[in-house]
């Protein structure tokens, strides 16, 4: 079967198509989970897949709110008992630019999805490539890579609360 989907021209409606396709790949989930690790392809592969995916963006968006949160309460706890006992906010000294897991976790996520998307492109033997540039490819799946574990807790939430409406 050959299946095509138009690209929305909007971010608003970018992100209401990947929130319909979220949701229905949790309902999905949900209908299929009893075939993990049955039944072929789909239960050896598509469905502990999507899972991971499902479960590797939500521990990375879980440890992400942590980590900013965590910082946000200790500079606001740094800059009110600073400015009152009268000590400098800033030294450079201050400046570390040792990386976080999180760095490495976001290189190691966005190789892997650079890779598989040229994979995927090769394999359907389209010619995007020739159309686009690297740069283009690169800077678009860096912006997805960043707001997509948004649309995925969109969705997630949605699920919960049972609005399944079509948007």
């Amino acid at each position: 079967a050959n299946v095509r989907t138009s690209v929305p021209n909007k971010i608003s409606s970018w992100f209401k198509q990947r929130t319909r396709w979220g949701l229905g790949g949790l309902q999905v989930l949900n209908k299929y989970k009893r075939f993990i690790f049955k039944n072929g392809i789909f239960g050896f592969f598509v469905v502990p897949f999507f899972t991971f995916g499902l479960l590797l963006g939500l521990v990375g968006m879980a440890i992400f709110i942590y980590l900013f949160l965590r910082g946000l309460m200790a500079k606001y706890f740094f800059v009110d008992y600073a400015t009152s006992a009268n000590v400098a906010l800033f030294s450079f000294g201050d400046l570390v630019f040792t990386p976080s897991v999180l760095n490495y976790f976001g290189f190691v996520l966005l190789f892997l999805f650079f890779f598989f998307t040229i994979f995927v492109l090769a394999i359907m033997k389209d010619n995007l490539l020739e159309k686009q540039s690297l740069f283009n490819l690169l800077f678009y799946m860096t912006i997805y890579l960043l707001i997509y574990p948004i649309v995925t807790i969109v969705a997630i939430y949605r699920w919960i609360t049972g609005d399944m409406k079509w948007r």
